[in-house]
């Protein structure tokens, strides 16, 4: 696990210990390093105002089966406690030069979303720029 907390802290991000786990940030960026599973986080912008989005974006279920794909992680989920959101990426040990390449790509492309609460669509954000095309934001992960 200490090469693992050594090569994000390579990557800039700051990280301290808490009981037999290793917490790990750079900009909004979180990883979560245990000998069991490392945990890739990122905000999600959780909105109300779903009047505000056109249904040209992809739905949850197939946009979290193709982040697996293309980051490596063997589960990614949104989890939602009103009023936050956030991305959870989880990588197994094993992969943890994946976790470490996911993490960096999030933070270089200061990577972000945002979620309906009602018809669940996702908005994927590069930068502070909407970026239209899902499967671009997708393919900037790995």
């Amino acid at each position: 696990m200490d090469w693992v907390v050594r090569g994000f802290k390579a990557l800039g991000a700051r990280c301290r210990k808490k009981g037999d786990s290793y917490y790990c940030y750079k900009d909004s960026v979180e990883a979560i390093i245990s000998s069991d599973v490392i945990d890739i986080s990122v905000p999600v912008e959780f909105r109300t105002e779903y009047s505000d989005f056109a249904p040209r974006g992809m739905y949850e279920d197939e946009f979290l089966k193709a982040i697996e794909e293309k980051t490596g992680a063997y589960n990614a989920i949104i989890e939602v406690k009103a009023p936050d959101a956030k991305l959870t990426l989880r990588f197994e040990p094993k992969d943890a030069t994946k976790a470490m390449r996911t993490f960096s790509n999030l933070v270089k492309h200061e990577m972000d979303l945002a979620i309906t609460n009602i018809a669940g669509e996702i908005r994927c954000y590069k930068g502070g720029e909407w970026i239209e095309n899902i499967w671009e934001w997708i393919e900037n992960l790995g």
